[in-house]
């Protein structure tokens, strides 16, 4: 005999499928209860168990039990409406309501309501099935026409958009997307085999500020086939990239001009501004020079400079949208004259003289030299000596001279740019 079970709910025990049950086609399932004999018949499958029979069969966690409703050592070949229960990540437990009195016990269903399944599955093919489609088509209760709604582009940035959507299935994804209208199965496409009611799906590697247009197509698990009209969004435009000034360098340092050069990490025009006092604005006051050609690689001439003066500069640089940044203020000081300082003459011998000097800034060494006085530097006949390499210390010997003879020397020494220093005349009289 059955014991009447006049409690909301009573466990009893755990209901499982056997792996040798077959379990017979389900009529849709009542909004009430039935009768054990109607139960044993047509099984009443609440929204838990629409979910977690389809998990945990799929993944054969359940276990037979005999001890089943109807009193018959059948495993589960019915079951007493109800849903089941976790009892842990390899339990489940069938709780159910009694519905020999005919109470309608939905509140155990804890406010959901029950869903219609038609089942006409063989149990024992699913449980032994390799692949998930015999059991999507078992859980998603999957009808013939396939419909999408509530498409959206949302999240939507410089590179990238999330394309949402709902189907009336179980279905997989498939976005088609393009800079050009229409966009079809034949552009480029992202999918998703998981099957699912909401569907998202995310678009990378987009270029900035353009418009796409995409439609989206889903495929439930009878072969049925939606796609939707065409819709479009348009990617937000990047963060503008601020300049940034390095590398800066003077060069070509003479008495009146320097080159100053520098690098961007964009393409922008530059200006230098100077000054030989500090801090130095980029005003229209401040004496500046230019370079107006797009580029990451500047340079630019600072001319009509006084000698030996320090001066001070900063850089401003302007990309194509208007962004202009400002480098740290740098300082520069012009190149002096060439000044020749400590210039000796001495004899080693009686027949050779050794001339020694020093100069300012690295440059050659050139002598002039004779027993006539004045030394005419530009005539041909005047004795001339050189050394080409830029040194500051300069030593020419002069081999050959006349014993006890005054000779008159004047010496000069020309820098990398040009610049020349000649020395006063002097004399020395060989041993």
């Amino acid at each position: 005999m059955k014991t009447k079970i006049f409690s909301l709910i009573a466990i009893i025990g755990i209901a499982l499928i056997s792996s040798s049950t077959t379990l017979p086609a389900f009529a849709k399932e009542q909004e009430h209860g039935r009768s054990n004999a109607s139960v044993a018949a047509h099984a009443g499958v609440g929204i838990y168990t629409h979910a977690n029979i389809h998990a945990q069969v799929a993944t054969q966690n359940l276990a037979n039990n005999s001890n089943d409703n109807d009193n018959k050592n059948n495993g589960a070949s019915a079951y007493s409406p109800g849903h089941l229960k976790k009892l842990s990540d390899n339990q489940w437990q069938w709780q159910y309501e009694n519905k020999n009195n005919n109470n309608d016990n939905d509140a155990y269903e804890n406010g959901l309501h029950r869903i219609d399944w038609n089942w006409n599955w063989n149990w024992q093919q699913c449980l032994n099935a390799t692949s998930t489609p015999c059991w999507n088509n078992i859980h998603n209760n999957a009808t013939t026409t396939s419909i999408i709604s509530s498409v959206s582009a949302t999240n939507v940035a410089t590179s990238s958009a999330t394309i949402t959507w709902i189907t009336n299935n179980f279905s997989n994804s498939n976005v088609f997307y393009s800079t050009s209208s229409p966009a079809t199965s034949a552009s480029p496409t992202i999918s998703s085999s998981v099957m699912t009611k909401y569907h998202s799906l995310t678009l990378q590697n987009l270029t900035p500020q353009t418009t796409y247009y995409f439609t989206v197509s889903s495929t439930n698990t009878l072969g049925s086939t939606a796609t939707s009209s065409q819709y479009t969004f348009t990617t937000t435009a990047s963060a503008p990239i601020t300049p940034i000034i390095s590398s800066i360098a003077v060069t070509n340092n003479s008495t009146t001009s320097v080159t100053l050069n520098w690098a961007t990490n964009v393409q922008t025009t530059g200006t230098a501004w100077y000054s030989t006092s500090s801090p130095v604005s980029a005003t229209s006051s401040t004496l500046n020079a230019s370079s107006n050609v797009l580029g990451t690689s500047h340079t630019v001439t600072l001319n009509g400079l006084t000698a030996s003066t320090t001066y001070y500069s900063i850089i401003t640089a302007t990309d194509a949208g208007d962004n202009t940044t400002t480098s740290n203020e740098f300082s520069f000081t012009t190149r002096g004259p060439v000044v020749i300082t400590n210039f000796n003459a001495t004899t080693t011998n009686a027949t050779t003289a050794n001339i020694s000097w020093l100069t300012n800034y690295p440059a050659t060494s050139n002598i002039w030299y004779g027993t006539s006085s004045p030394i005419v530097t530009t005539s041909t006949s005047t004795a001339y000596a050189s050394f080409p390499a830029l040194v500051t210390s300069h030593l020419l010997s002069i081999p050959g001279l006349s014993p006890a003879t005054v000779y008159y020397f004047i010496v000069s020494s020309v820098d990398a740019l040009g610049n020349t220093a000649t020395s006063s005349q002097s004399s020395l009289t060989t041993q």
